[in-house]
């Protein structure tokens, strides 16, 4: 689970920044705002 997290992450922060600063579509960014919190609530969740 922790992989998938830190890739959940890494997906959640590619799409994050590509709808905020490349594209400038707000409404598609904050779909992509509950990913990232998944993933980095499962990231930090795990223990090693």
């Amino acid at each position: 689970m922790k992989v998938t997290g830190f890739l959940g992450i890494l997906y959640g922060l590619v799409n994050m920044l590509t709808w905020f600063w490349l594209n400038v579509n707000i409404t598609l960014g904050l779909l992509h705002l509950p990913l990232l919190l998944l993933s980095g609530y499962t990231y930090l969740s795990q223990r090693a």
